[in-house]
């Protein structure tokens, strides 16, 4: 029942624009975010690069606060010089 109301609600939230199957990249975190095989975010545009690889134009997409820290933590350390 649960993966019922987890799969309705995911229709739902596509509405009336459903993402088409394909390798979808994200623009703001592509570094460490791994391609998903549909748009996380329907309501923003993707742009397809290559056959069946579209990148999502997600750089206005809010960070979360986990997100955030874990970027600012990765700031320091790459101005830290290494140790010996």
């Amino acid at each position: 029942m649960t993966a019922l109301a987890w799969v309705s609600a995911s229709f739902a939230r596509q509405g009336a624009k459903p993402t088409v199957p394909g390798t979808y990249y994200s623009a703001k975190d592509f570094e460490w975010k791994p391609p998903l095989p549909f748009n996380p975010s329907a309501d923003l545009p993707a742009v397809e690069c290559e056959l069946d690889k579209s990148l999502v134009d997600d750089p206005g997409v809010p960070d979360a606060p986990e997100q955030a820290e874990a970027q600012r933590r990765l700031a320091v350390r790459r101005r830290q010089p290494p140790k010996q």
